[in-house]
């Protein structure tokens, strides 16, 4: 089932007419922000809400969601649904219902099990586990479009979504993408104002999708990332392992003074494994403020997520993350290496023969 769409559909437009609507969208990426970027520019949200996968940020959400007035669409896009979240979003869900609020659920990662019966028992929409298409171009196709609500402006923004999330190059739109990302990047470690900053940049795309890397706030923000990158890449550096077999071989790196963007870190440790004469074809980036690990492959016939979903992650094939075990400690040089040791295992475990790797394809 992990694989699989799981879809509930009804009428968007009876579900939507008449109600005040809040957004939950993710806080790392541009996916995440192009659909609050979507939202404002035409379905007003009352309120975003930018949030994150895992057990950990639904606990939050359920601590701080702002309490309802009866009655409100509540749209989740871009929010993986995993299995050790699932029993935090019952209750946050059933809250919610008990409010008399519409729950709507547009997300394209693999949605397991669990996931699933909380959204077949809770859910008024759901789309979970549409590979084809990021989380702004659900919310366009299965909320924006049927609605009417269309635009020049809107399409491109989904565009530049869908461009990025399937981390496609050599578009208009590269360089634009790459400071958006890096704006949005500032916040991983220092999240002070991290709702109203997301929620500038947002406003930013939406004003202007093809100008909004000339704004003053997104390349503020853009210059803070840019001036921790090479303290953090150069720790980065001095803190690698390599672990696995000759199916998975992964070089697994540590920033403990920050954290880099996902895919920067990864691929930053995929060239610096090719610049020793490595043969690594999978990055591990362990970003151990954050408590979290991120995997990226450079043979997309390798399932990531046979890795990310044993140890509580989610994610797509090429692409995944999962929380840092609570058992380690990660403060020395020493509880890298028994992480490394630990990860190593694991890929031992799991990528046992050939006919393991490829599950699913991006």
């Amino acid at each position: 089932m992990d694989s699989k769409v799981f879809e509930k559909r009804t009428s968007i437009m009876e579900l939507l007419s008449g109600k005040r609507i809040i957004l939950v969208t993710h806080l790392k990426d541009i996916d995440g922000v192009s659909s609050a970027a979507i939202a404002v520019s035409s379905l007003s949200p009352e309120k975003v809400i930018f949030s994150d996968y895992g057990r950990v940020p639904a606990l939050e959400l359920l601590k701080d969601f702002p309490g309802s007035q009866k009655g409100m669409a509540i749209i989740f896009t871009d929010i993986s649904l995993s299995e050790d979240a699932s029993d935090v979003y019952k209750e946050l869900f059933g809250k919610l219902k008990s409010d008399g609020d519409i729950i709507i659920w547009l997300d394209h990662h693999p949605t397991q099990e669990k996931a699933v019966h909380v959204l077949q028992d809770f859910a008024d929409f759901a789309v979970a586990g549409e590979q084809n298409m990021c989380g702004a171009e659900l919310l366009y196709e299965e909320i924006i479009k049927p609605l009417g609500l269309s635009s020049t402006k809107i399409e491109t923004i989904k565009e530049m979504a869908h461009i990025s999330d399937f981390n496609i190059s050599g578009t208009p739109f590269d360089e634009k993408l790459r400071k958006a990302t890096k704006a949005i990047s500032s916040y991983l470690d220092d999240r002070t104002g991290i709702q109203e900053g997301l929620l500038r940049i947002s406003k930013a795309i939406e004003n202007d999708p093809n100008n909004f890397d000339r704004d003053s706030f997104v390349s503020e923000r853009a210059e803070i990332y840019e001036r921790a990158q090479k303290r953090l890449k150069d720790e980065l550096a001095n803190n690698t392992y390599i672990v696995g077999n000759d199916i998975v071989k992964a070089i697994v790196g540590f920033n403990t003074a920050g954290s880099l963007q996902s895919n920067d870190g990864c691929y930053f440790l995929l060239e610096l494994d090719k610049a020793r004469n490595g043969n690594a074809n999978t990055a591990i980036y362990v970003k151990v403020k954050l408590g979290t690990c991120h995997i990226r492959v450079s043979n997309k016939s390798i399932d990531t997520l046979l890795l990310a979903q044993a140890l509580n992650g989610n994610g797509h094939p090429a692409a995944s993350a999962f929380p840092i075990p609570k058992d380690f400690v990660i403060d020395s040089k020493e509880g890298m290496r028994k992480f490394a040791d630990f990860i190593d295992g694991k890929i031992k475990e799991i990528y046992k023969t050939e006919d393991r790797i490829e599950k699913t394809k991006v």
